[in-house]
């Protein structure tokens, strides 16, 4: 019953790091932003582009999510094998859906921002269509994200899957607090790209590391690495 518990916790764990590093970051930025000049225009594009930039998302984040059951089912079968080519297959649907967004945010961006505001004004408008931009040139990097962290997650190497947050937690509040102060709203823009590469960087290394373990350990059962180490 312990062990249960303890892998509970270790599921939910980077769930949970997630969102407090989510909250820590948007108060950097919205103190980044109120020293800023152009504060209320910035603060109304991302206000009006938060749901927008999270539905275009979606379909990257969902083919992420996706691999942490199928990751876990072939841990328990053994086919080990068959988590890298199912890792290979997501990564290239995602690179390939990610195109898809960046071209459809380039013809529709300003359109689809306009949705969001209660009165028409050109320079929130091209505000968010510049956020939308920079952010959807970085989705290839966030299917590396998702996938290569549910896919270790779902082997079981939680302690990875956190590790991965505080790489993210650190990128975003890196750039709340030097990007945005000498780019400014560029700095906003991309300070999810930042995030993502910080934790690609940490992932993919790990992801083979945890690979090797598992089938370094693969003729003397399951039991550590399912728990985590």
């Amino acid at each position: 019953r312990r062990i249960g518990s303890d892998r509970t916790a270790a599921v939910f764990l980077p769930y949970v790091l997630r969102c407090t590093q989510y909250s820590t970051v948007g108060r950097h930025r919205q103190s980044a932003l109120r020293s800023s000049s152009r504060s209320r225009h910035t603060r109304r594009s991302i206000s009006s582009i938060t749901a927008l930039k999270a539905a275009s998302s979606w379909p990257v984040e969902a083919l992420g999510a996706t691999m942490a059951p199928y990751s876990g089912q072939n841990m328990g079968a053994g086919k080990y094998d068959r988590i890298g080519k199912g890792l290979k297959d997501a990564a290239l649907c995602g690179f390939a859906v990610s195109a898809v967004l960046l071209i459809l945010v380039i013809l529709t961006g300003k359109q689809l921002s306009m949705l969001f505001l209660d009165r028409p004004d050109e320079r929130v408008i091209q505000y968010s269509y510049q956020f939308l931009v920079t952010t959807a040139t970085g989705y290839c990097l966030l299917t590396l994200v998702n996938a290569v962290r549910f896919t270790i997650q779902g082997m079981g190497f939680s302690v990875f899957a956190i590790t991965s947050g505080v790489f993210e937690m650190a990128a975003r509040s890196l750039a709340g607090l030097v990007l945005v102060p000498l780019a400014g709203y560029t700095g906003i823009c991309f300070s999810h790209v930042m995030a993502w590469i910080f934790a690609d960087s940490f992932l993919i290394p790990a992801y083979f590391s945890c690979m090797k373990k598992v089938r370094g350990k693969s003729g003397s059962g399951l039991a550590e690495p399912l728990r985590g180490k």
